[in-house]
């Protein structure tokens, strides 16, 4: 979930969004059992249909389970407008508003409104499916690393058009820390973007803007350089710099690392060197 932020120009670049060949092989790709879980209702209803793609009558929140508080539905019967129809407990902790009736576009930065309006364009008319990969960040400077899936539900006409995007948004056990404190929600970086195709195509081309200069750990890990055991903690060890393999007793100087840019990025502290747990001049 992108909450509205600003940046200078100069700070954006575009990164040309990825594919997944079919929903089986997203099952492969995701990390998350949230959105695990809504690939299973979502194939559930793709049976039912027939072939087709399911309707928004088919689909029952309830089928969601504990995770119908990671959902959100979007209605995308306007072309200009994402409307927030259905939001999550979870979910809606995000914002400082009930964002149920408002336009999701309300809450992404200016300079990525189009793109944001355009990628939920080609989900509702293909029709086809979205993956993103997020950074959230948290008042406190801690981060989180989070997916969301979202999946076309089609309306009552035969024009083949979308009507509602039905999303899961869940933390990943990606990246370091897990965010494990009540600070408030701050805001999110885009990190990366996958169109899914359910059988009519992808986009053939879709840059989106990110944020120069912000890592992304799910190429990391996959790349190797960071592994990370399940659960809470640290990790079991870490490839440095050097390409050596660390044990765990570096994880403190990773973590201090990554919330003094954290803290910075929300704005909440000026030039001030910052350890665990505390900040001082």
């Amino acid at each position: 979930m992108i909450l509205k932020t600003s940046a200078d120009p100069e700070q954006w670049i575009r990164k040309p969004a990825g594919t997944v060949a079919s929903l089986g092989a997203l099952k492969d790709v995701v990390r998350s059992d949230a959105v695990r879980h809504l690939l299973s209702v979502y194939d559930d209803i793709l049976g039912a249909a027939g072939g087709g793609l399911p309707s928004r009558q088919a689909f029952d929140p309830t089928s969601l389970g504990k995770y119908l508080t990671n959902s959100v539905l979007y209605d995308v019967s306007n072309r200009d407008r994402v409307v927030f129809r259905i939001v999550g407990e979870t979910m809606r902790s995000h914002f400082r508003v009930n964002p149920v009736g408002r336009c999701y576009l309300d809450f992404v930065p200016d300079e990525r409104r189009q793109r944001a309006l355009t990628s939920f364009r080609h989900c509702a008319e293909i029709p086809c499916g979205m993956l993103s990969r997020t950074r959230q960040v948290f008042a406190s400077g801690v981060s989180r690393y989070c997916e969301a899936v979202g999946v076309p539900l089609m309306g009552d006409s035969s024009d083949g058009v979308a009507t509602h995007l039905l999303f899961v948004d869940s933390p990943t056990e990606v990246g370091l820390p897990h965010h494990t404190d009540d600070s408030p929600f701050r805001f999110a970086q885009m990190l990366e973007r996958r169109f899914i195709d359910l059988g009519h195509g992808v986009p053939d081309r879709f840059e989106d803007l990110v944020l120069s200069g912000e890592s992304n750990p799910f190429d990391v890990e996959e790349a190797g350089w960071i592994r990370r055991q399940r659960g809470f903690g640290a990790p079991e060890r870490i490839r440095t710099s050097d390409l050596c393999l660390r044990r765990a007793a570096l994880y403190p100087a990773e973590l201090r690392v990554r919330l003094a840019r954290n803290l910075l990025a929300a704005g909440r502290i000026g030039k001030r060197y910052v350890t665990t747990g505390s900040a001082r001049p």
